[in-house]
């Protein structure tokens, strides 16, 4: 990202989408799970419409029970091997399928390291960096339990997990990870190009 008085231009790393399923939550790549009294969550493929405009997202249904505890939870997650002491950026479009907004868990690390998000009405790309890590696989998706609702009804898209202290623009996946190369700017000008003599 370069930035001063005279503009900006974002130019993107190298960045690999580590999710090898990144739409299709329905695959049996995403863990399905549940614990006490929750029902393990329900997935709806090509549901809506999707952040690209086309009818992709899917649809998650979870009911944790009635029971109120957090040992009711109910899981979405991808695991996959990370290494020792790197950044991990995970994030995903969420909206409710409600006329309200709910509360949902991002998940990072099989062990349960949870961030609340609220999910509004409206598409938003949620994320959170994963600091430091041990080596191990980890499980990254949503989790939502009873102590927080009872049930949370959501469309879901896009989700990325990549090493680095910081999200980049979506990569999508359909059964291997995928490599966006770093980008680059040739040519692009400079002041004796860009001046107020050419009318700019």
């Amino acid at each position: 990202f370069s930035n001063d008085a005279k503009g900006a231009l974002l130019l993107e790393p190298q960045r690999t989408n580590l999710l090898t399923y990144s739409e299709d939550f329905s695959n049996a790549i995403w863990n399905k799970l549940k614990g006490g009294d929750a029902s393990i969550p329900i997935i709806t493929s090509n549901y809506s419409i999707s952040p690209d405009g086309t009818q992709n997202a899917d649809r998650v249904y979870i009911d944790t029970g009635e029971g109120g505890s957090f040992s009711d939870a109910s899981i979405l997650r991808q695991e996959i091997a990370i290494t020792s002491g790197n950044d991990y950026a995970f994030s995903i479009w969420l909206k409710s399928n409600t006329s309200s907004s709910q509360v949902i868990s991002l998940r990072l690390n099989s062990g349960g390291q949870l961030t609340e998000v609220t999910v509004t009405t409206s598409w938003v790309r949620y994320n959170v960096v994963y600091s430091n890590p041990t080596n191990g696989t980890r499980g990254f998706g949503l989790d939502l339990r009873s102590s927080q609702s009872q049930f949370a009804d959501l469309l879901i898209y896009g989700a990325q997990l990549e090493e680095g202290s910081y999200p980049t623009s979506y990569i999508p996946t359909n059964g291997t990870t995928v490599t966006r190369l770093a980008e680059t700017a040739n040519g692009a000008g400079d002041a004796t190009t860009f001046n107020d003599s050419e009318g700019v």
